[in-house]
């Protein structure tokens, strides 16, 4: 998991907590374009949560906010072993429109690279609301597939 908590996203903080065990957290200044690159290539699950930005009219230009810059469509490897990519941000992709066609946004870097599962989202997001759904999202995972997940964590 990679977090990149701030005062206006305290929701970050929670989604954290309940990830133990044998996850790897990088918070902060340890979380990096580098970190994630990592972890995309190593790593079966991967979950990125904090501030997103979309850009409808250059798609390979949105992404989610680390502490070194921003994590968008052309810093995904070539290949990566990360069969889920939970994207945990506002506005990280919008897979629709012609710019999109031409040039992808993040969500369709991942899947390219070899992902199986990525879910993102279109529009703004609660913070709180988020981190409670992600955590219930996870729970459901080790037990159900990402679509029966995200459906029951949602009801």
């Amino acid at each position: 998991m990679v977090a990149l908590g701030d005062a206006d996203l305290p929701g970050v903080g929670r989604e954290t907590a309940g990830f133990g065990g044998q996850a790897q957290l990088l918070t902060n200044a340890g979380a990096t374009k580098q970190g994630v690159v990592d972890a995309l290539q190593t790593s079966d699950i991967v979950h990125l949560a904090g501030h997103g930005f979309e850009a409808a009219e250059a798609p390979g230009l949105a992404g989610v906010r680390l502490a070194d810059g921003w994590f968008g469509a052309t810093d995904v490897p070539e290949r990566i072993k990360a069969r889920l990519v939970v994207l945990a941000a506002c506005r990280t992709g919008r897979e629709s429109g012609s710019a999109s066609m031409a040039w992808g946004g993040l969500p369709h870097a991942l899947l390219a690279a070899g992902a199986e599962h990525v879910i993102w989202t279109a529009d703004d997001v609660e913070d709180e609301i988020t981190a409670d759904l992600m955590r219930r999202f996870h729970t459901n995972h080790e037990h159900l597939d990402p679509a029966r997940s995200l459906s029951r964590a949602l009801d």
